[in-house]
């Protein structure tokens, strides 16, 4: 055994927990998260940034959300599988033990070409033997293979914490791993050994990874040691997911990425904090009725029903068609005593949707009900959406052949579009299929069963306001009238802008948009467009306006915000917003905000690079940082990006519908 020890002093911070018994996951403390600093010049070959650099296709994408699989990741199972889990991990962590045995009973019964997994480090702060035991798995891996590593960690696994050097050492040795070679790779902190447990701690922070386990179904998000039916039921949705793609022409190795994409757009679009996820449903949701308003709305069913069922929808979603078949098994066996009704929320990765949207809703202005469920229906049978299939559904079912590819090729029906966007952010329904059954929330394509235990119970209540005297049609606005009502609208106080703050627009627009924004977080770019719309649909009456808001856990937020600050003192309003779009577009580019970096944008526009760097290492605009803080403080703005329109808070990258209902009602205000 050497006398070395391979752990270095800053790993061993030790942190007061109490673990509750029936807790299923291993979680940070609120104050511990923190990325490491990545720089350029000893991020590990194959690590993200250096795909980006390279031109590889692999890396972190700037436009779009992503789980990277690179070259020094653990990874066991076929390159094609159509379902990956990417798991996060702390070898000292007893749920990660535990979650490790479902994993290996997952790939015996989908087996490797269907399933393929990949590992990713995650030692926690407070767990001393966590930090060394990563290292050495990572240097087993570069030494030996997957295969390997894969033996190490579940060896780990087995001494159920107990973990000293001689014991890594031992394991290590049993795979092939010579002293030597172990003490090469772990004596050197520059080594990959070291760095790409930095990469995957910058990982972490970008998906919100608060503890361990943690796991990614092909992007959709699984936290802490659940039971093996919950993986097979995401996986089952995933395989399903993929197999639909496959048979849409997606090739095999495109699968994986589309997947990703698409999972975590669904995510909550705001960084907190204090790590909290925002609009997650309320813990009640089996019981809380919420007040979900039918008025305009296609109905399918008769008026009388004492059922009513909302439905969000999107026509691109494979989960939509998938559970079209159990809507028309529930008119079936439910005949008149259930109607339904659609709302549309056409989620912003499936670009077919929105005109698909368009043409249903032109269905029901030209032609009403009959003809709406018509295109409905042949809308979610059809594989291809693009604008020939869509005007073939419209001339098949003689709509007005003219209006029909006016509202398929431009913006039509918007209103409709945007009050349904606006009410399913209100009713926090993220995601499609999306259900209310008499305000009872239902989310996703569930099985025959689901729905019919909801209705069933609804049914009971529906007869006993009939026994009342409620007539049967009115059952529904009875029960909505002591409905959970969304307040579309939280309110919080911002000081009117001065000259000291970065803004664009008239000085005289009736309304102002505060926006709070941290250039390291991933969902503050994702705001940027909807900006730019509102811009576009109200010229002339909105001011934007920049405040700073980076947060605790992304090093690089504070010199970026200095950064875009001293680029609005050397040019002003028109330098700032140069700058602010630059430090966007890199933004997911591993040190792309490092003071090198941003020295080099500045030089790029124009700027004096001198007072440029002295302003940054002697932290001149600190002051203009901390004021912003301290109102977001005063006003509980925990998170970002976070808006402020007239008054009218919009926490999180919130659809484009539920800033256009704050800024009309901010323009009714005025």
């Amino acid at each position: 055994m050497s006398s070395v020890s391979w752990w270095h002093p800053s790993q061993r911070v030790i942190i007061a927990v109490l673990l509750s018994l029936s807790m299923a996951a291993c979680l940070q403390p609120p104050t511990a998260p923190q990325s490491p600093t990545i720089s350029s010049a000893t991020t590990a070959a194959g690590s993200p940034l250096a795909q980006v650099r390279e031109g590889s296709t692999s890396g972190v994408e700037a436009s779009a959300p992503q789980i990277p699989i690179d070259v020094h990741d653990a990874v066991w199972g076929s390159a094609n599988a159509p379902c990956t889990i990417v798991t996060f991990q702390d070898l000292q962590c007893p749920f990660c033990g535990k979650s490790w045995q479902t994993l290996l009973e997952l790939e015996k019964q989908y087996g490797r070409e269907r399933l393929r997994f990949v590992y990713k480090h995650f030692p926690l702060p407070f767990h001393d033997d966590a930090m060394p035991s990563a290292r050495v798995a990572q240097a087993v891996f570069e030494l030996r293979g997957a295969g390997a590593f894969r033996n190490f960690v579940t060896k780990v696994f087995e001494l159920h914490g107990s973990i000293g050097d001689a014991e890594l050492r031992s394991l290590a040795n049993a795979e092939n791993v010579s002293n030597k070679d172990l003490d090469s790779l772990l004596l050197d902190q520059k080594s990959v050994a070291w760095k790409k447990l930095d990469d995957d701690a910058v990982l972490a922070r970008l998906l919100s990874v608060q503890g361990t386990p943690q796991f990614f179904v092909n992007g959709a998000r699984i936290v802490g040691a659940q039971p093996i039916a919950e993986f097979r039921r995401v996986i089952d949705a995933e395989l399903s997911a993929a197999e639909s793609l496959r048979l849409a022409g997606t090739q095999p190795e495109n699968i994986y990425g589309t997947r990703v994409k698409s999972n975590l757009a669904l995510e909550p679009e705001e960084e907190r904090v204090d790590g909290g996820k925002n609009g997650s449903p309320p813990e009640d949701e089996q019981s809380t009725v919420y007040n979900v308003p039918v008025d305009h709305q296609p109905i399918e069913g008769s008026n009388d029903a004492p059922v009513t069922i909302v439905e969000f929808i999107d026509y691109q979603c494979p989960f939509c068609r998938r559970v079209e078949a159990t809507r028309e098994q529930l008119l079936k066996k439910y005949g008149n005593q259930l109607r339904f009704t659609i709302r549309h929320n056409p989620l912003p990765f499936h670009p077919r949707a929105l005109p698909a949207a368009r043409l249903a809703i032109e269905a029901f202005k030209q032609k009403g009900n009959a003809a709406f469920w018509a295109v409905h229906r042949r809308l979610l049978q059809s594989e291809e959406l693009d604008d020939a299939k869509l005007l073939g559904i419209a001339d098949a079912l003689k709509l007005d052949h003219s209006r029909a590819k006016r509202v398929i090729e431009a913006s039509a029906h918007q209103d409709i579009l945007d009050a349904d966007e606006a009410l399913a952010a209100d009713l926090k329904a993220t995601g499609t299929p999306y259900f209310f059954i008499n305000g009872i929330r239902l989310s996703g394509a569930q099985p025959l069963e689901s729905f019919g235990k909801v209705i069933d119970e609804q049914l009971t209540k529906a007869k006993d306001l009939t026994k009342a005297g409620t007539p049967a049609a009115a059952v529904y606005s009875t029960l909505m009238k002591k409905a959970v009502r969304p307040d579309p609208f939280e309110h919080k106080t911002v000081p009117a802008p001065t000259a000291k703050n970065p803004q664009r627009g008239a000085a005289a627009a009736p309304v102002v948009i505060d926006v709070f924004t941290d250039f390291q977080c991933p969902f503050c770019s994702r705001v940027l467009p909807t900006l730019t719309e509102l811009e576009h649909e109200y010229p002339g009456k909105l001011r934007i306006v920049y405040r700073s808001r980076p947060l605790q856990f992304h090093k690089q937020a504070r010199p970026a915000a200095e950064a875009a600050l001293e680029a609005f003192r050397q040019k002003g309003n028109a330098g700032f917003w140069k700058m602010f779009n630059r430090l966007f577009d890199v933004q997911s580019i591993y040190g792309a905000l490092e003071l090198p970096e941003l020295e080099r944008y500045a030089k790029e526009q124009g700027l004096d690079v001198e007072r440029f760097r002295r302003a940054l290492n002697e932290h001149e605009h600190e002051s203009e940082i901390t004021a912003d803080e301290t109102i977001a403080d005063q006003q509980e703005i925990s998170g970002t990006p976070a808006c402020v329109i007239n008054g009218i808070f919009i926490s999180g990258a919130q659809p484009v519908g539920s800033f256009k209902q704050a800024v009309r009602a901010a323009l009714q205000g005025h």
